[in-house]
């Protein structure tokens, strides 16, 4: 009885092992294929695909420049037949405790007439020699083409430094 019993269990427990091995081995591949048939990526011009195309390293732009007393200072001048691309521009200011410091300025040339780009600032911190310090940033894309030198300005009385980050491309 105990091998009557043996052999009708380990018969179809072969049979699934069997079917367990074809399957393991077969379905890999046809997993693949209908995967590769459900899924197809195609960059046309109605279905394009986004990409990042940086600028070269000789095409990156920073200049920094500092000013006090409400007097502007003078970033690096864009070059003849380029256009940059500003992406950041950062303020640090440090003025007599008391002067709000509200908002420092980056001025640059082309389309948009010249005005400027307000950078609001926050105090930081005071610190106990009688002056306040405060930092700004803009993130965004405007741009300047070639001609005057673009800089930055302070309307108040304080001491500050501009930071400008970006890229140079060709002008169209």
């Amino acid at each position: 009885m105990n091998r009557n019993f043996l052999r009708k269990a380990i018969g179809p427990l072969a049979g699934a092992a069997a079917v367990l091995a074809v399957l393991v081995v077969a379905l890999p591949p046809a997993a693949k294929a209908l995967v590769a048939t459900l899924v197809q990526v195609v960059n046309t011009p109605t279905n394009a695909i986004p990409t990042v195309h940086a600028p070269a390293a000789a095409n990156l732009y920073y200049s920094s420049c500092s000013g006090s007393g409400g007097n502007s200072c003078e970033l690096t001048a864009v070059p003849a037949g380029q256009t940059l691309f500003v992406e950041t521009i950062s303020m640090f200011a440090n003025g007599p405790h008391g002067t709000v410091v509200g908002t420092g300025s980056f001025q640059g040339w082309g389309p948009q007439g010249g005005q400027p780009i307000l950078v609001p600032l926050q105090q930081t911190a005071s610190n106990p020699s009688g002056f306040d310090d405060y930092a700004g940033n803009f993130a965004g894309r405007i741009f300047a083409s070639a001609g005057p030198a673009p800089g930055c300005a302070m309307p108040t009385a304080a001491t500050y430094t501009c930071w400008v980050y970006g890229y140079l491309t060709p002008t169209n």
